[in-house]
């Protein structure tokens, strides 16, 4: 295995799943949500501890990313520095040790946590400082917390089979691969009448005897 492997976010998040699951024995974790900040700001991993607080964990794989765009998102922060209920419980940074080498460069309300590869090629994860409780109140159980994860998928799913829906009819149409009805005419009715009665002019007439 080569020594230079370079991390991107979608491995990071596999090893945080292996590590949760196998090392920490929790089964409750996601990825990519906007359910906490009241939806606005997107999740890379999230996790349930054992005394039901919600870790989000931050992946970071670049230095620009993990120091000056990380804590551009100014709002963000503010709520993590000021302890809003909207918040996670505790926040990590996750990422190679290269990225953000110590805890220091972070703010006191983040963990940090390294994602290393011993001599064997086995990645890990490593606790350089632990995350501090922000707040304790919980605010989701596991299973009411699945339940929103659930309901917001569900929107979501309908929502794009939709649109894709409505998208591919109009690519059809534009395409005229559907061809349109042509309107079909409808002949006039002509009556002729026998007595007092009108009857269909596309009845038999009726000889004449002899």
């Amino acid at each position: 295995m080569s020594k230079e492997l370079k991390y991107n976010e979608g491995l990071v998040q596999a090893i945080l799943a292996q590590y949760v699951s196998i090392k920490l024995k929790i089964r409750h974790f996601f990825c990519n949500l906007y359910s906490l900040y009241d939806n606005s700001f997107e999740l890379d991993f999230l996790y349930f501890d054992r005394n039901k607080f919600i870790n989000e964990c931050e992946v970071k794989v670049s230095k620009q990313d993990a120091l000056v765009n990380e804590f551009n998102k100014t709002e963000k922060h503010n709520r993590l520095a000021s302890g809003d209920s909207s918040c996670p419980n505790k926040f990590w940074i996750v990422c190679p040790p290269d990225i953000v080498p110590t805890a220091d460069l972070l703010p006191d309300y983040c963990g940090l946590k390294h994602v290393l590869r011993d001599k064997y090629g086995v990645h890990k994860i490593k606790i350089i400082r632990k995350a501090p409780l922000i707040h304790d109140n919980i605010k989701y159980t596991p299973s009411d917390f699945f339940q929103k994860v659930y309901y917001q998928l569900s929107k979501y799913q309908s929502k794009w089979f939709s649109d894709k829906m409505a998208d591919f009819d109009s690519r059809l149409k534009d395409s005229k691969l559907i061809a349109s009805k042509p309107k079909r005419k409808r002949k006039k009715r002509t009556y002729r009448k026998l007595g007092d009665k009108s009857l269909s002019a596309g009845l038999p007439k009726r000889r004449k005897k002899k």
